[in-house]
C-alpha cells in the first residue's frame, strides 16, 4: 500500500508522481489521470505498493486511447485540462490518506466510521463512476497489455 503523509492532498500526490516517474509531466491531463488510477489500484491492492515501468506505459497508453476517443478531453483548453488533472490528483491523494488512516485505525475506528472493507468498496465504486475513471478496480489487472480484466 502506498503511504501518504499529513500534508495537502495535491502536495502529497505530486511529490509521490514525481518520485515515481520524472518522464511524466504532472501538468499532462492523461499521465496524471494514469497515475491516480495506479494510486487507487494499488491502495485497494493491499499487495503491491509499487508497479513495474513496463505496465505504468501500459496503462498510460490506455488512458491516452481513450482520451483520444473523447472530443470533450481533447478539446479542452489546457487550462481546463490542469484543473481537470489537479482536481484528479487532489481527490485522488484524498482517498488514498483517507484508506490509509482507516488501515492504520484497526479496531479503534470512531464510531460510525467505515470499515476497511466497507471504505475499500465506497474506492471501487467511486473508480467505477464515471467522474473518476469507469473502471472496477478490483476488477482489473494492470499489466504490459494495460488495464485488463482479472
Amino acid at each position: 500500500m502506498v503511504q501518504f503523509e499529513a500534508t495537502p492532498p495535491l502536495h502529497a500526490f505530486n511529490e509521490w508522481f514525481t518520485a515515481s516517474w520524472d518522464d511524466w509531466s504532472s501538468r499532462d491531463v492523461a499521465n496524471v489521470y494514469a497515475a491516480s488510477l495506479i494510486l487507487l489500484w494499488l491502495t485497494i491492492d493491499e499487495e503491491r505498493d509499487r508497479t513495474t515501468t513496463a505496465v505504468d506505459e501500459a496503462v498510460r497508453a490506455d488512458i491516452r486511447a481513450g482520451m483520444a476517443a473523447a472530443p470533450a478531453v481533447w478539446k479542452a483548453s489546457d487550462a481546463d485540462q490542469q484543473e481537470f488533472a489537479e482536481r484528479i490528483a487532489s481527490w485522488t491523494a484524498v482517498l488514498a490518506g483517507q484508506y490509509n488512516w482507516t488501515v492504520q485505525q484497526g479496531d479503534a475506528l470512531p464510531p460510525g466510521a467505515e470499515t476497511v472493507e466497507e471504505f475499500r468498496e465506497t474506492l471501487v465504486e467511486l473508480g467505477q463512476s464515471r467522474h473518476l475513471f469507469g473502471v472496477d478496480l478490483s476488477a482489473v489487472k494492470l499489466t504490459r497489455k494495460g488495464i485488463v480484466p482479472r
